[in-house]
């Protein structure tokens, strides 16, 4: 398998853009529940932008987020020593090491930018993390996912109860924490934060876990750049927070702060503002 990934991530940028730019001319792209997910959710969250610059934005999206799976790929059919070689540029890499307390324990909050799995794969390089993440339905794929992105011995949890508690040991254990925070969790695992004006259900995890341990967190979050390249950039937050609202708030607008550097980079396909605040209109509804 991994094999087939690493052909499939050999096809040249340029011409998949190409192809892509091509699909969505003549209208076939913009009738996929992707396509039509991202216009949603950038209508909602840029409402002083015009429908032009919205279709403008949507496309970009849909591009880079096709893109990055082909860089997901590369990581997949790549070993530990090529895994990372498209990635040119380290921001603020010194903080990987000043934020680590006497057990070597870091807090890193990533987002959908661009491939989480390539960025994963940097961090697991450098570190042993324990994380969650939602099982894939084939389980063949499943079990290949999952021994990917174990590299390093780091520890992978499904996104449930079970794995919440595994992911709260690993961190009372003094092992380090990465996790995705901008997906919509399960019920009881958050509550209803600002994003970008909407309020939006978000997760209580990682504030917990910086209040609890009195540690601040990285931001880590791959972008592109103006050559086509990708960069790494680490963003360092306040410090923790007691009130939980408030660091909730302060995690969401650092989010914002983040996506809003390169916004067509932000993978806008997922229903994030799913599960709106009772009395309030599911904006997917068909």
């Amino acid at each position: 398998m991994k094999t087939i990934f690493k052909l499939l991530s050999l096809l040249p940028r340029d011409l998949l853009r190409l192809l892509l730019k091509f699909f969505l001319k003549i209208g076939i792209v913009n009738k996929t529940s992707s396509y039509r997910l991202t216009n949603i959710n950038l209508k909602l969250a840029f409402k002083d932008k015009s429908n032009q610059e919205i279709t403008k934005l949507s496309e970009e999206s849909f591009i880079e987020s096709v893109i990055s799976l082909f860089e997901t790929f590369h990581t997949w059919g790549s070993n530990k020593k090529n895994s990372n070689n498209k990635i040119f540029r380290i921001e603020n890499n010194y903080l990987m090491n000043i934020n680590k307390n006497k057990n070597n324990q870091l807090l890193i909050i990533s987002i959908h930018n661009r491939s989480v799995d390539m960025l994963l794969r940097w961090i697991n390089l450098q570190i042993k993390t324990a994380t969650i993440y939602k099982k894939v339905k084939s389980n063949i794929l499943e079990n290949f996912v999952k021994k990917n992105r174990e590299v390093g011995m780091s520890k992978m949890s499904q996104a449930n109860m079970s794995g919440v508690r595994n992911l709260y040991k690993s961190a009372k254990k003094g092992m380090s924490v990465c996790m995705a925070v901008d997906q919509v969790p399960k019920r009881g695992l958050g509550e209803y934060v600002e994003f970008f004006g909407i309020p939006a259900y978000t997760t209580t995890l990682m504030p917990s876990l910086a209040a609890k341990l009195n540690q601040r967190v990285i931001y880590a979050n791959i972008n592109s750049t103006m050559e086509d390249k990708i960069s790494v950039k680490l963003t360092q937050s306040d410090k923790s927070i007691y009130d939980k609202s408030k660091y909730l708030l302060s995690m969401n607008n650092t989010i914002e702060k983040i996506i809003l550097e390169n916004i067509k980079d932000y993978s806008w396909e997922y229903k994030r503002f799913r599960r709106p605040p009772a009395g309030c209109e599911d904006p997917y509804k068909p």
